[in-house]
């Protein structure tokens, strides 16, 4: 591990990760040396740059060949994490995801209807009766996922990946960004489509006298 020099030099790794220093080392592996210990990092550059420039000529694909869009296909596949598009519920739809699902937590819903609000979402807790005609009504009950993934990047809760629940966020009122760990993930039919909601527990600050033995504060 090297956790400590990456403390030293570059501070607190919650905004910091590895994967994909990781995920270049896992391309060096696969690299054939045949043994050959003593000109190893010339054989890792000289493959590594044709790799680039090959993947490179083929993703530009001046020529517009088929042919060659294909072969790119195969050296580096299209990115399956990447969302698809929501396919608009009926109310139907939104009824059947909702009796399939439990029901959230006090404080869940209270916390997602505070945010709703925030954000000018008029809607209504559900055991606000009567309701007015055509109010938005947020639903008691979400599904509960594991993880979800959005724009090639994978959100999970801390109890299925601790590595991948690490999350920054900006807060618009303070202007500052906060991090933390993704405790939960919901998802909840909207307005005729399902809409992701995590739940984050923030990491806490230092106490003072912690605080007044870091150095990181000097160095931004």
């Amino acid at each position: 591990m090297h956790n400590e020099l990456l403390l030293k030099y570059w501070g607190p790794l919650a905004g910091l990760s590895e994967f994909p220093g990781e995920r270049i080392n896992g391309m060096l592996q696969k690299i054939k040396t045949n043994g050959h210990l003593y000109d190893m990092d010339n054989t890792m550059l000289r493959q590594m740059a044709r790799l680039c420039h090959l993947l490179a000529l083929l993703h530009d694909n001046e020529s517009g060949n088929s042919l060659d869009k294909s072969f790119a296909n195969i050296l580096e596949p299209e990115d399956r994490t990447k969302p698809s598009v929501s396919k608009e519920l009926t109310s139907a739809d939104a009824a059947f995801f909702l009796s399939k699902v439990p029901k959230l937590r006090p404080n869940e819903y209270n916390l997602i209807l505070r945010y709703l609000h925030s954000t000018g979402h008029p809607y209504r807790a559900y055991l606000d009766l009567p309701h007015p005609e055509y109010a938005l009504i947020l639903p008691p009950n979400a599904k509960r996922l594991v993880e979800f993934h959005n724009n090639g990047h994978t959100y999970s809760c801390n109890s299925s990946h601790i590595g991948n629940s690490a999350i920054q966020s900006y807060d618009k009122s303070t202007e500052a960004c906060l991090t933390g760990a993704i405790d939960t993930i919901l998802e909840i039919p909207l307005e005729g489509f399902l809409h992701k909601f995590i739940l984050v527990h923030p990491h806490l600050d230092l106490n003072s006298s912690d605080a007044s033995c870091t150095p990181y504060p000097q160095h931004p």
